[in-house]
């Protein structure tokens, strides 16, 4: 059995800050209750409903919003999940922080149809790749969930001076020992400006993230040259030692991990 339980609507801002909106999903993250919980910020939702980079949002539209993936083998076991879930958001909204919902699939889908992006298998979300230019990209970072509030505010503010819209999800990882800040940015990859400003703001969010203790998985070799200085330079020699104990030839996929070393004679 499987409930997606949502937040549609979610931490409509009034008194609400982001801090309190990343602040709840670290809550029901440490509650290891969910197989998937992802927070996604207001301008997610309006690019799902076919609006190219927003960059406006009205103060009575969402904040952000949180979906649920609960599942179990046992109903009663699921019950007990959606009673901690229910019980979360209500005492959410008696401290101040107020919700709408939540909303099973279901329910989501009869009000509107396009939701149903997010509860069938194979998800595709066209949104983010069906655009004119068709350009994605994106700066992917684990890092502590004590800076979440801080790292998803900084960044909606770095993509608000480069006139982008705050796309940005949050995962936890490992029952929120850590979690996954991810900023996404569709561009136009015909136009040689948009291109560049992608770039632009993608170093820029990198730059913030790793000051508070976050660094891009999946790393692109930009980010290893980026911050080399940075990193151990006993890591950095042993990432070379093994890349070439296990590629002498450095014909597997050259060009990527490549990790500037200290010191030129160790490259060899």
């Amino acid at each position: 059995m499987n409930l997606l339980g949502c937040f549609l609507r979610s931490l409509i801002e009034r008194d609400v800050k982001s801090e309190h909106a990343v602040q709840l999903w670290c809550r029901l993250a440490h509650e290891d209750i969910a197989d998937d919980l992802a927070f996604l910020s207001w301008a997610t939702g309006k690019m799902l409903f076919g609006e190219y980079r927003p960059t406006f949002r009205d103060p009575h539209e969402p904040l952000a919003f949180i979906y649920a993936d609960l599942s179990s083998n046992f109903e009663s076991d699921l019950h007990s999940k959606e009673q901690i879930l229910l019980h979360l958001s209500e005492a959410c909204t008696r401290d101040g922080t107020p919700l709408d919902g939540p909303l099973s699939v279901t329910d989501l889908v009869a009000l509107e149809p396009v939701f149903d992006k997010f509860a069938n298998f194979p998800t595709r979300l066209d949104f983010l790749l069906d655009h004119p230019g068709g350009g994605l990209t994106w700066v992917g970072t684990y890092g502590p969930m004590s800076r979440l509030a801080e790292g998803f505010r900084r960044g909606c503010e770095i993509m608000a001076r480069y006139r982008l819209p705050p796309v940005v999800v949050v995962r936890p990882m490992k029952g929120a020992h850590f979690a996954v800040l991810r900023f996404i940015t569709v561009f136009d990859r015909t136009d040689p400006d948009d291109t560049d400003l992608a770039r632009r703001v993608n170093a820029d969010l990198a730059d913030m993230a790793v000051d508070l203790g976050f660094f891009p998985y999946k790393t692109p070799q930009w980010v290893w040259e980026r911050f080399a200085g940075r990193i151990d330079p006993t890591f950095r020699r042993l990432v070379r030692y093994l890349c070439l104990l296990l590629d002498p030839q450095q014909i597997m996929n050259p060009g990527h991990l490549e990790i500037p070393v200290d010191d030129s004679s160790e490259q060899t």
